[in-house]
């Protein structure tokens, strides 16, 4: 075998290997016919008798079994010519022009591509990862701004959607004619599932086991009793609400009640400020 001979089989074992196909004699063979000199259009006939004309002894049938592969592989394209004849044309992407016209063999061309490969998929798999994240983020933005689910902030009265307030009152929680002036809810999916309001008239505090309100005129003064922070990335559960404690003028009435508000935004001070005005003008 000459140096030339030796170098087509080893470009044409190499690009089996790099197509997943096992560099079998027949296969390599015929992958030396096909892929060492360019371009090339045959017939499975054609390159059968090819083979003959050099000595290797491949059936017909083998001949077509390999060149389906070929195709299934990517490094043939099939040309109908009519009814009864199909061509094999040699895929010439830069890949096999690498291959079939370099003067000897990349060795280390299977791990590059394998590389190439690997990255692509990482880098669509992250795009793919950040098109849902931004898909998501638009989502939940939306269904706060249609009310669906509650906000992550203070909300005032008048910014407050009806639909939520209308959930409110069908709960029993809101009564009907009676004007929010500062909501906030640390649901995730609902508004009825727990959260604080004030009114000109009450507070309320209410989760799904129970409501409790104090009047106005029957607050004593309110209490922080636990500062909330904005957390960090790595906090596993960043505590971003204020706690405050809100003391009942008559605990034989009215019991004091504990109520959570968002540091976002400065909500905690807008609501409390609120609170307290109602309270001095009372």
């Amino acid at each position: 075998m000459t140096r030339a001979e030796n170098s087509d089989r080893e470009q044409a074992t190499t690009l089996l290997n790099e197509v997943g196909l096992r560099p079998t004699r027949q296969r390599v063979v015929l992958a030396q016919m096909l892929f060492s000199n360019g371009y090339r259009q045959v017939a499975a006939e054609e390159l059968h008798a090819e083979a003959e004309a050099e000595g290797a002894a491949i059936s017909l049938a083998t001949v077509y079994n390999t060149l389906r592969q070929f195709k299934s592989a990517g490094l043939l394209r099939e040309v109908v010519v009519d009814s009864e004849r199909v061509h094999y044309e040699t895929n010439t992407n830069q890949r096999l022009a690498e291959l079939s016209n370099s003067g000897h063999p990349n060795k280390s061309f299977g791990p590059i591509n394998f590389l190439l490969k690997f990255f692509k998929k990482f880098f669509i798999g992250v795009l793919a990862l950040c098109g849902f994240i931004v898909l998501f983020v638009v989502s939940i933005v939306v269904l706060i701004e249609m009310g669906i689910i509650p906000d992550t902030q203070v909300v005032s009265g008048r910014h407050m959607p009806d639909n939520q307030k209308n959930t409110l009152i069908g709960a029993g929680i809101l009564r009907k004619n009676e004007n929010i002036e500062y909501f906030y809810s640390e649901a995730a999916f609902s508004v009825v599932e727990s959260g604080q309001f004030i009114t000109k008239n009450r507070i309320v505090r209410y989760t799904e086991l129970e409501i409790n309100e104090i009047p106005i005129d029957f607050i004593e003064r309110t209490e922080l009793i636990s500062k909330g922070s904005e957390g960090t990335f790595f906090d596993e559960n960043p505590c971003t609400c204020d706690v405050y404690k809100i003391h009942s003028a008559d605990a034989s009435k009215w019991k004091s009640i504990k109520i959570f508000l968002p540091i976002e935004d400065n909500g905690n001070h807008v609501f409390i400020s609120r609170l307290e005005s109602l309270m001095k003008n009372k």
